[in-house]
């Protein structure tokens, strides 16, 4: 090839782009948002389903076909406002139900109190038995109940409905035996 002897030509760096955010990334990040778009770690799944403007409990969900599915990451939503909705449903942030199951990784045998705020009406399942009933329209309020459980794999189940806007809560805490207080139920206790 021949050999170019003339000056180079300074080559000027284009300004690096930063990529776009993808949505996941996007709503994981905003902090008014507590639901995500589910993805391949996410360990929390709760299908949304709208309810009739005026239900003062918790809906017959068998009887309902939901809306969307959205993630959490625990189950750690204090009092706050909720007006932008979901992923996906931005629209729905009054009169809408969830319904979330996962399992739960116990540790030490012995009596674990769970204690469940909400803001309206939620339950919380163990096992497929009732824990705690903290159903109806309300306030932020909370309810605790104990349970004996052995070491393993269980099942937990949330069911939870808001009704009039703005404000929601929804809270999971609890006392693995030897604790000394309640707190928020790790996300890392927490499995597919």
């Amino acid at each position: 090839g021949e050999f170019n002897t003339g000056t180079p030509v300074a080559k000027t760096q284009a300004p690096e782009v930063p990529p776009a955010p993808n949505d996941s990334d996007f709503i994981e990040a905003t902090p008014d948002q507590p639901f995500q778009v589910c993805n391949a770690n996410s360990v929390i799944e709760a299908d949304i389903f709208q309810i009739p403007e005026g239900t003062d409990q918790l809906p017959n969900f068998d009887a309902l076909s939901p809306q969307t599915t959205v993630c959490l990451s625990d189950y750690n939503i204090p009092e706050r406002e909720f007006t932008k909705g979901f992923p996906n449903l931005p629209e729905l942030f009054e009169w809408f139900a969830l319904r979330s199951k996962t399992k739960i990784q116990i540790e030490t045998s012995g009596l674990h109190q769970f204690s469940l705020n909400s803001d309206d009406g939620a339950i919380l399942l163990v096992d497929g038995r009732l824990l705690i009933d903290n159903d109806g329209l309300h306030a932020s309020q909370t309810k605790t109940a104990g349970i004996e459980l052995n070491p393993g794999i269980h099942d937990i189940e949330i069911q939870y409905f808001q009704g009039p806007r703005y404000y929601i809560s929804l809270q999971l805490f609890w006392q693995p035996p030897g604790a000394s207080e309640l707190v928020v139920v790790p996300g890392s206790q927490f499995r597919k």
